[in-house]
């Protein structure tokens, strides 16, 4: 059973809503931010954060902040 859809891209159109509605009887929600990693808020499952250490330098050669990490996709910001 299907209990949360989504969709993490532009906004949609109300029309768009309308009719994802009357096909699925689910209201589809939307997110923005980095999709590889999940949404705002708190991670999806198989998403790690976590607040980076002050002296952790990235190999992109600064000091991040935040990192995520997934299967799929590693973010430092």
């Amino acid at each position: 059973m299907t209990h949360l859809m989504m969709c993490c891209s532009a906004p949609l159109p109300e029309s768009i809503h309308r009719r994802w509605y009357e096909i699925t009887g689910h209201h589809l929600l939307e997110r923005y931010g980095m999709i590889e990693c999940g949404t705002v808020g708190r991670p999806m499952p198989g998403v790690t954060i976590r607040i980076a250490r002050e002296s952790t330098i990235s190999p992109m050669g600064h000091e991040p902040l935040v990192e995520a990490d997934s299967d799929n996709t590693k973010v430092e910001t």
